[in-house]
């Protein structure tokens, strides 16, 4: 996250302007923390989508 606010700081103080690759950079740093921080969850929820829902089976007393 360090690079992210080095430009954001670098904008704002001294007007400097990021190229397209530090554009790319930033967004390839975001994207990193984003996946680390959520990306277990995001696979867990994944997994949880394509498996299957069990279907309840009639059990004594219940009508089929």
């Amino acid at each position: 996250m360090e690079p992210v606010f080095a430009a954001m700081f670098g904008f704002l103080v001294v007007g400097e302007m990021l190229s397209a690759q530090g554009y790319a950079g930033a967004a390839l740093v975001l994207t990193g923390v984003l996946v680390s921080e959520y990306g277990a969850r995001w696979l867990q929820a994944l997994r949880r989508r394509s498996r299957p829902q069990a279907q309840p089976q009639p059990g004594p007393g219940m009508l089929p």
